[in-house]
């Protein structure tokens, strides 16, 4: 809990650099309209706060815990399209530290 507010600053500027980077137009519609709608422009905290929502943490089993205490953060999120197959985000933290950020299934 002491690290939270450095590790909440630090989880938003990656979830922008993942998006950005890594999710923005890899998929979705070819036509740039409806790619664009489909693909908003997140910059800053404040857009990213507004595409994606907690949805729920899990504490990984002592049998997944070699490289020490695994968290996970499961995100929805507002771009790409209906979410049919509720693949959002999920974030994996290994003794507080950013270890991945991939689609939710990760934490599985």
């Amino acid at each position: 809990m002491e690290k939270w507010p450095e590790l909440q600053e630090q989880l938003l500027d990656e979830l922008i650099y993942y998006y950005n980077e890594e999710e923005r137009f890899s998929y979705g519609p070819e036509d740039e309209e409806e790619a664009e709608e489909w693909w908003p422009e997140i910059e800053t905290k404040d857009a990213l706060l507004e595409a994606v929502t907690l949805e729920s943490m899990v504490v990984a089993e002592d049998y997944m815990m070699d490289e020490g205490r695994r968290i996970y953060l499961l995100f929805s999120r507002a771009w790409g399209g209906e979410d049919l197959e509720d693949n959002g985000i999920g974030v994996c933290f290994i003794n507080e530290t950013i270890d991945e950020i991939s689609y939710k299934e990760i934490a599985f």
